[in-house]
C-alpha cells in the first residue's frame, strides 16, 4: 500500500499486514475527536465473499468470540461496523512477532529462546485459554469457547514482553450463529489433538494437547509433528514420539511430566483444565529458581530482532528527537548463556488444514 487510504469514518488503512483465505489484515490509525489517534488492526471480509452469506457469519463469529473475552493475554477488539458493504472488526495492534517467527530466527541466529522464557510463554497461553474456556455469558452460562487452533503462528510475543493468543476464526462456541460441520479437522495438523483427527468430541482438553505440543517444541528446539501428512498423522493418532530427554539431554524430568501429560493419548490422561497446567507451569519455574517475566522476555526479543518498539514516525528531514542515540547503543543484551548445542532446522509450518478462519 503506497500511501494510506481513508476507511470508513474513522481509520485509516497504513499497509496490509497478512491476506488469508476470506480475509485480510491491515495496520490502520482511529482518527477521533480533537485529533486523538491509536494504531490498530484491522481485519476485513475479502471482497469476493462480501455477498456469501454463511462466510459473513462465519467472518463475524470470530469477533464475536473475541469481544466475549476480557484477558491480557488474548487480542481485544474494540470495533465491529462493515464499510461498502463489507464487514470488519478493528483490534488492538500487537507490535511484536509470532512464536513461529521467534523460533525460526531464534534457530538461524543460534540464539534460541531460552527454556525459561519458553515455560513462561506457555505458562501465559494456558493463562489465556484457561480464561477462555470458562467464560460465562452475563446470565452465568458457559459459552463453550475452544480455540481449536493453538500453534506458534497463533501465539504473539511483544516487544514489551507480553504474550497474546490470536485468531479465534476456528473457535467453537455456542455463541456463534454458524456452525462447524462435524468431523471436520480444523486448524494446523502439527498441533491437532488425536480426537479431532478422529472427529471425535473435542474439548478445552484438545486445546491443553496443543499447548503441549508447543511447550515440547519450545523447550527441546526441535519440530514435532512434521514431514508428510500422513506420516504425522499416523504418530498423532498412536501416540508416538520421542521423549523431550530423548531428544535434548539434560531435559528437566519435572518439565518432561508436564508436557507429557498436556500431550497424553486419551482425554482423561490430560490436565483437567488449563490452569491446572498453569500451575504445574508456574511451579516448576519456582522449584528451579528459574526466573522469567515480561521484562525478560522482551529483553531476548528486542536483542533477537534488533528493534525497540514501536517505531517513531518523522517527516523527511527532520531532526532526531532530543536525547536519542544510535539503535545499536539502544538494543538490550540478554545475560542468558549460549548454549551451545548444535544448529537445528526448523521447516515452515504447515499450510492450516480445513477452510474458512482467517
Amino acid at each position: 500500500m503506497a500511501a494510506v487510504v481513508p476507511f470508513g469514518s474513522r481509520y485509516v488503512l497504513v499497509k496490509k499486514l497478512a491476506a488469508g483465505q476470506i480475509s485480510e489484515l491491515f495496520l490502520a490509525n482511529f482518527c477521533g475527536v480533537g485529533g486523538i489517534e491509536r494504531q490498530v488492526a484491522i481485519k476485513r471480509l475479502r471482497e469476493p465473499f462480501a455477498a456469501n452469506a454463511e462466510l459473513v457469519r462465519v467472518f463475524l463469529d470470530e469477533a464475536r468470540v473475541i469481544a466475549a473475552l476480557n484477558h491480557p493475554n488474548v487480542v481485544q477488539i474494540f470495533d465491529v461496523d462493515t464499510v461498502d458493504g463489507r464487514p470488519y472488526f478493528a483490534m488492538e495492534y500487537v507490535h511484536g512477532e509470532n512464536l513461529a517467527e521467534v523460533i525460526r530466527h531464534g534457530q538461524e541466529l543460534k540464539h534460541p529462546l531460552p527454556l525459561n522464557h519458553g515455560v513462561k510463554v506457555a505458562s501465559r497461553v494456558c493463562g489465556a485459554l484457561d480464561h477462555a474456556h470458562s467464560r460465562c455469558d452475563g446470565r452465568g452460562n458457559p459459552l463453550g469457547i475452544i480455540h481449536r487452533n493453538v500453534c506458534p503462528a497463533n501465539i504473539m510475543v511483544t516487544y514489551d514482553g507480553g504474550v497474546k493468543l490470536i485468531d479465534f476464526g476456528y473457535a467453537r462456541a455456542v455463541i456463534r450463529t454458524s456452525r462447524t460441520q462435524p468431523g471436520l479437522a480444523e486448524g494446523a495438523l502439527a498441533y491437532m489433538a488425536p480426537e479431532v483427527l478422529e472427529g471425535r468430541l473435542i474439548t478445552p482438553r484438545s486445546d491443553i494437547y496443543a499447548v503441549g505440543v508447543v511447550l515440547y517444541e519450545l523447550t527441546t528446539l526441535r519440530p514435532l509433528f512434521r514431514g508428510a501428512e500422513a506420516l504425522a498423522r499416523r504418530r498423532i493418532l498412536s501416540g508416538t514420539f520421542p521423549r523431550p530427554s530423548e531428544v535434548s539431554p539434560g531435559y528437566p524430568p519435572e518439565l518432561e511430566a508436564i508436557v507429557l501429560r498436556a500431550m497424553a493419548r486419551d482425554q482423561a490422561d490430560r490436565y483437567p483444565d488449563a490452569l491446572a497446567m498453569r500451575s504445574d507451569l508456574e511451579d516448576f519455574l519456582i522449584g528451579h529458581r528459574l526466573v522469567s517475566g515480561s521484562l525478560h522476555i522482551a529483553r531476548h526479543l528486542r536483542d533477537l530482532f534488533g528493534v525497540l518498539g514501536p517505531a517513531i514516525r518523522l517527516p523527511a528531514g527532520a531532526p532526531p528527537p532530543p536525547g536519542s542515540r544510535p539503535r545499536a547503543e539502544l538494543i538490550i543484551i540478554d545475560d542468558t548463556e549460549e548454549t551451545g548445542e548444535e544448529e537445528r532446522t526448523w521447516p515452515e509450518p504447515d499450510p492450516p488444514v480445513g477452510g474458512g478462519g482467517s
